[in-house]
């Protein structure tokens, strides 16, 4: 059993960790990428959003997103940017 000081010790770590897990979870897509393409990482329940980020990502070079494969169990979807 652990000392009741050690774990009031030990919350404000747990309670920074449980804040960054949560607001982590909040983030909306990312994208790592370039004029040639990247991988959107979404969120599991709308991988429309994740195509519609990738669009976007796209017209900063005046190019269109088209899907090249979906990875489900990542949550990732790669992209090519290619000429409208």
């Amino acid at each position: 059993m652990q000392h009741p000081r050690s774990t009031l010790r030990a919350m404000p770590h747990l309670l920074a960790m449980a804040a960054a897990l949560i607001l982590s979870a909040c983030a909306g897509p990312s994208i790592t990428g370039n004029e040639l393409g990247g991988i959107v990482t979404h969120d599991a329940a709308d991988q429309n959003e994740g195509f519609e980020q990738a669009d976007r990502y796209c017209q900063r070079y005046n190019r269109r997103a088209r899907v090249r494969q979906v990875i489900v169990e990542l949550n990732q979807l790669a992209f090519d940017c290619v000429e409208p």
